[in-house]
């Protein structure tokens, strides 16, 4: 049942539902869709750090490489952040100057 609101109005439609709990409709997600969401977001986020933190290092053989992405995969977040902790950065080389 859609509740109709006067035309001087300037508020969001609001669908009643059989329960009698009001609804904004279709169009706006209710507030646990969007946290999931976000939690699915950040997870994704840190699996792509992750993976970008284990291609760019040096440390590794092509091995432990392999190892590092199967564990991010098989136990994310847990993975993830596992290999952002543990795994070390790039080292930048300074360049040399020539004289």
């Amino acid at each position: 049942m859609l509740v109709r609101l006067p035309s001087h109005t300037r508020a969001v439609p609001v669908l009643l539902q059989s329960d009698g709990e009001t609804s904004l409709g279709p169009l706006f997600p209710e507030s646990y869709d969007v946290i999931w969401a976000l939690v699915i977001a950040a997870i994704a986020l840190l699996v792509v750090a992750a993976f970008v933190r284990v291609a760019r290092s040096c440390d590794l053989t092509p091995t432990a490489r392999v190892v590092w992405v199967a564990l991010v995969l098989l136990t994310a977040p847990l993975g993830a952040i596992a290999a952002l902790l543990l795994v070390q950065r790039v080292k930048s080389v300074p360049a040399s100057r020539s004289s």
